[in-house]
C-alpha cells in the first residue's frame, strides 16, 4: 500500500493482532482493506485529539477532517470504514491508544462495557469499499459484556453523495435478525440489547469517481446515559469536508486503462475475477 504525504508522519500499520501507539504528534493508521478500531487507553494534558481522513497535509493533499475532542471527552472506541486515517493531538498533548483491523463478526465481536461511548464513523472516499460495490464486510459487530441488556442511544448523522444510493443499517440484537435502513440526515434511536450492529452499505462507483465522494457518516453510540461532551469543532488546520451543496474544484482524473481493478469482469460475487485480497493496493 502506498500512501502519499509532503511531510513525514509516524505510520501504524494495521494488523489483526492488537497494538498500542503513543501519539505525541501525527500517527497515519492504514491497511489495505476497509475497517479499523482505536480504543482510548490514556490521555496526558489539555489539548485536542482530532480524527482526519486519509494522509497529506490538508485538504489539497486528500486529507479531511472528521472530528476534534478535548482529550477528557474523546470516545472509548473510534471505529472507521476507511483505510486510511490521520489522528494528531495540540502541543503539549499525549494520546495512548490500542488499534487493530479486525472488526470481528457475529460469532467473535468486539467487547464493549456499559458506558462506553462509541464514535463510528467513514467518509467514503474509501477505495476497495464503494469500487467493489460494498462487497465487503463493512459492519461494526458490537457485544455489551457477556450480552448484558443495556440501554443503548445511537445518534446519527448521514450525508450520502446525490449519486450514491447506499444507507446505513442497524441490527439491534444477535437473535432476531430484522434491520433497520437509514439514508440522508439525522436520526436518533434507543433500544435496549446486548449486541448490535452497524453497516455501511455504500453504492458502488467507479474507479476516478471514488475520490470524489461526498459521503461523511457519524454514528455517536452511547451504552447507558448519554455522556457530556463538547460539540466537535473543525480545525483550521484542516476544515471540515465540503457538503454536495457546495462541491469542490476537482480535477478530473486520468481515464484509468483496462486491468484487474478497474472496468473488468467480476465474479458471481461482485469481485473482480482473479482478485486476491493480499494483492498490494495503491491509494494515493
Amino acid at each position: 500500500m502506498l500512501v502519499f504525504t509532503s511531510d513525514i508522519p509516524s505510520f501504524e500499520y494495521m494488523l489483526n493482532d492488537q497494538r498500542e501507539a503513543r501519539i505525541t504528534n501525527r500517527h497515519i493508521f492504514t491497511q489495505p482493506h476497509t475497517g479499523m478500531w482505536v480504543r482510548t487507553l490514556e490521555y496526558i494534558g489539555d489539548g485536542q485529539v482530532h480524527f482526519e481522513t486519509g494522509a497529506g497535509v490538508g485538504e489539497s493533499e486528500q486529507r479531511y477532517h472528521m472530528r476534534s475532542y478535548p482529550c477528557w471527552a474523546v470516545p472509548d472506541w473510534i471505529i472507521s470504514f476507511d483505510n486510511v486515517m490521520t489522528v494528531w493531538v495540540d502541543d503539549g498533548t499525549t494520546y495512548t491508544v490500542e488499534f487493530s483491523r479486525d472488526l470481528g463478526g457475529s460469532k467473535s465481536p468486539k467487547v464493549l462495557a456499559k458506558n462506553d461511548y462509541i464514535l463510528i464513523m467513514t467518509s467514503g472516499r474509501s477505495d476497495d469499499l464503494q469500487n467493489l460495490g460494498g462487497h465487503t464486510d463493512n459492519r461494526a459487530y458490537l457485544q455489551i459484556g457477556n450480552k448484558d441488556n443495556t440501554d443503548v442511544h445511537v445518534e446519527m448523522d448521514i450525508t450520502l453523495d446525490t449519486d450514491n444510493t447506499g444507507y446505513i443499517e442497524l441490527q439491534k440484537a444477535y437473535a432476531d435478525k430484522t434491520t433497520y435502513k437509514y439514508y440522508n440526515g439525522t436520526r436518533t434511536e434507543d433500544f435496549n440489547t446486548g449486541y448490535f450492529e452497524l453497516r455501511y452499505e455504500p453504492h458502488g462507483k467507479d474507479a476516478p469517481e471514488i475520490w470524489k465522494s461526498q459521503d461523511n457518516i457519524f454514528l455517536d453510540v452511547w451504552l447507558g446515559p448519554k455522556r457530556t461532551t463538547i460539540t466537535p469543532q473543525p480545525t483550521t488546520t484542516t476544515p471540515p469536508p465540503t457538503t454536495v451543496t457546495t462541491p469542490k474544484p476537482i480535477t478530473t482524473p486520468p481515464k484509468p486503462t483496462d486491468g484487474p481493478y478497474c472496468k473488468c469482469g467480476v465474479d458471481k460475487f461482485g469481485f473482480p475475477v482473479d482478485w486476491k485480497y493480499n494483492d498490494i493496493w495503491l491509494d494515493v
